[in-house]
């Protein structure tokens, strides 16, 4: 499979992650804010960096024609944050995950991103129920998911994590992942 493609919205662009974004990655990834709420990647140099790129982003375009887009503004270089889908094989259904660095938070990126992505899984992928995992305390990332359409699901716990997680999601399990018709991710 290939990468995802490039998304456009109205103040933003999603492309997938290329070996230059090394050095964001390495930004991203050791905020601390990052490491409190996501967790610490150990990404701290170039060389772990272009491992998670070999082994984590392009690993996931290959094995499932999705993974992490980076998050540009539009006519800016150089990006904001990350957001894309994951594929956890403890959940039953891809998640939405998103990061940006301290001076794009606030702004409403994380939702439009967020949004982007979602609209293209159901519109290219078919994917009806995604989910997204945040913890107890990140109040942030909980407004997203819930301006984004997804509702609370209950808590799971994720190996390689110390505390249950809030899990959401765009469709109830037991839905076979469909949404009504005409109900948006928007």
């Amino acid at each position: 499979m290939s990468p995802p493609p490039i998304l456009m919205s109205a103040r933003l662009r999603l492309r997938p992650l290329v070996e230059g974004d090394v050095d964001f990655l390495i930004a991203l990834y050791g905020d601390p804010d990052f490491i409190r709420f996501v967790g610490d990647r150990g990404i701290r140099d170039r060389p772990a960096a272009l491992a998670y790129l070999r082994n984590g982003a392009w690993a996931s375009y290959e094995a499932h024609g999705f993974g992490p887009w980076a998050i540009e503004r539009l006519g800016e270089r150089g990006p904001i944050g990350i957001c894309g889908l994951y594929r956890r094989a403890t959940l039953d259904a891809p998640d939405l995950g998103y990061a940006l660095l301290p001076a794009g938070r606030g702004r409403g990126f994380a939702r439009e991103a967020g949004r982007a992505a979602l609209e293209w899984a159901e519109d290219a992928l078919g994917l009806r129920r995604i989910l997204a995992i945040t913890t107890d305390e990140h109040r942030a990332s909980q407004r997203v998911l819930e301006a984004l359409g997804m509702h609370l699901e209950g808590h799971v716990r994720i190996p390689g994590d110390d505390a249950d997680l809030r899990l959401y999601a765009t469709a109830p399990a037991d839905s076979g992942g469909a949404r009504p018709a005409g109900a948006p991710v928007r």
